[in-house]
């Protein structure tokens, strides 16, 4: 993949590595990379938040976060916001790292979905992309009329039955969404598995 060094303004594409220009901070706002003067936070720089959090309020649930090799704790701040929107938190096995002070910091989150070597990221994002429910969550919502509407009832009687947790009231559609991702965490294609 071509690798290129932002400028302010620029339009992203599918395929290319983006590099931050030294002593700036990068966001995403409208489809275009936005650089911005560095912000100390309590005496440090954090460019991952800043930047996880912006591309949190663009894409909501299509982010997918990596964290990999690098010190401090930058970037795990940001992660709420991407798991809150639904997006996918992966983080590099920081036995593997070079550096693991940022992978270890993820991972005490406690927001990270998988941990993994770096070498077996892509078969869990292309895994995660294609499930059905991730690859076309706004047309795989659950409505009255579906035949999954008979197997979330299902599910969610399992979850009152085994945790005490009654989500019946919840909007279908919801549950639907947070269900769906769970699956393609997962790899699980259908209600039934």
């Amino acid at each position: 993949m071509p690798t290129v060094q932002v400028t302010e303004g620029m339009s992203f594409e599918a395929n290319h590595v983006y590099v931050i220009p030294p002593n700036a901070y990068l966001t995403i706002n409208k489809g275009v990379f936005e650089l911005k003067e560095p912000i100390l936070e309590h005496g440090l720089r954090l460019p991952i938040n800043s930047f996880f959090l912006s591309m949190a309020q663009y894409k909501e649930s299509k982010v997918i976060a990596i964290i990999v090799s690098g010190t401090g704790h930058d970037g795990s701040a940001g992660l709420s916001m991407i798991k809150g929107n639904c997006g996918l938190v992966m983080v590099q096995e920081p036995t593997t790292a070079k550096y693991e002070g940022m992978p270890c910091s993820a991972i005490e989150t406690g927001l990270v979905d998988i941990v993994c070597p770096v070498e077996e990221m892509a078969s869990h994002i292309v895994r995660f992309i294609e499930n059905k429910y991730i690859a076309g969550s706004e047309n795989n919502a659950v409505t009255e009329n579906s035949g999954d509407l008979d197997q979330l009832n299902s599910i969610l009687a399992l979850i009152l039955m085994r945790t005490g947790y009654d989500f019946r009231t919840y909007k279908p559609g919801t549950l639907s969404r947070r269900i769906g991702r769970r699956m393609g965490l997962k790899h699980i294609d259908s209600y039934t598995d």
